[in-house]
């Protein structure tokens, strides 16, 4: 088997994960805004800020565990490749919010300067 043929195969995989979670990042936030609006405290967006972090960690991390891949490995090398997969697509997460943020702005404000509202 080559190279391409093991990344074609797990790259679905490595969708499923991100797509998980990116879609923990609302589910968290339509959670966690009204306590934070009922508070009205400071510390309670940077006590939640910690779920906004371990919350699509754990759910990349789940989704690869449950999955077949790279089942030949020992349980601790296994694990440990697992974490470091989360926190790379975890952080890939981030970086498409972020364009498409940057993306959003531009075109907001390239809207605005040809003389929309």
């Amino acid at each position: 088997m080559s190279n391409n043929e093991a990344i074609g195969k797990n790259m679905p995989l490595f969708f499923t994960a991100s797509l998980g979670g990116l879609l923990c990042l609302p589910i968290i936030y339509l959670a966690t805004r009204p306590l934070i609006w009922l508070l009205h405290e400071r510390w309670t967006e940077w006590l939640f800020l910690t779920l906004f972090i371990a919350g699509p960690l754990a759910a990349t991390f789940t989704i690869l565990y449950c999955s077949a891949w790279h089942q030949e490995f020992t349980r601790t090398r296994r694990v440990l490749s697992m974490i470091l997969s989360s926190c790379v697509i975890f952080s890939l997460d981030l970086l498409l919010i972020g364009f498409v943020i940057v993306l959003g702005c531009i075109i907001f404000g390239l809207g605005r300067a040809l003389g929309g509202n």
